[in-house]
C-alpha cells in the first residue's frame, strides 16, 4: 500500500467508521430487534469516528478525489456534525423509550443522514467557494 493511499484512507476514517456502524445496525436490527443495543452500538460508532478525527487532523490537507477535500474546515465541521448526532443519540434513546411501535429504525436514520452530513462537510463545490450562481428567469 503506497503512503498516498494510507494517507487516503486515514483521511476517510471518519466516513468508513459510520459506514461500518449503519451496516452493524442494519444487522443488529435484522437479527434482533433491541433498543437499548441498536441506541449503544449508535453511541459506540459515532465515538469512534469522534476519536479517528485525531488521526485525520495529522493528515490534512489531503484532496481525496477532485471533488473530495479534506482540509481543517472540513476536518472541523465533521467533528461538530458527529458530536451533534451523539447528542442526538443519546437523547433519542430517552425520548423513544416511551414509544410503543418499533424504534430501533431511527437510529439506522440517524447513522446515515450523519454519514450524509460528513460528505457535505468535505464536499468541495461551488457553495464553499463562495460562487454566487445567478438564476436566469
Amino acid at each position: 500500500m503506497t503512503a498516498q493511499l494510507a494517507e487516503a484512507l486515514t483521511a476517510l476514517l471518519p466516513l468508513l467508521i459510520i459506514g461500518a456502524t449503519a451496516v452493524a445496525v442494519m444487522l443488529a436490527i435484522a437479527f434482533a430487534r433491541n433498543h437499548w443495543w441498536n441506541a449503544t452500538l449508535t453511541v459506540i460508532g459515532l465515538n469512534l469516528a469522534l476519536l479517528s478525527l485525531v488521526a485525520v487532523v495529522r493528515v490534512i490537507p489531503i484532496q481525496v478525489t477532485p471533488m473530495f477535500i479534506i482540509d481543517g474546515y472540513a476536518a472541523f465541521y465533521m467533528g461538530f456534525v458527529l458530536v451533534t448526532a451523539l447528542a442526538c443519540a443519546t437523547l433519542l434513546h430517552a425520548y423513544m423509550g416511551t414509544f410503543a411501535d418499533n424504534k430501533e429504525e431511527i437510529y439506522l436514520l440517524l447513522i446515515l443522514s450523519t454519514a450524509g452530513g460528513l460528505v457535505l462537510a468535505c464536499a468541495q463545490n461551488l457553495a464553499r467557494h463562495g460562487v454566487k450562481v445567478a438564476w436566469v428567469d
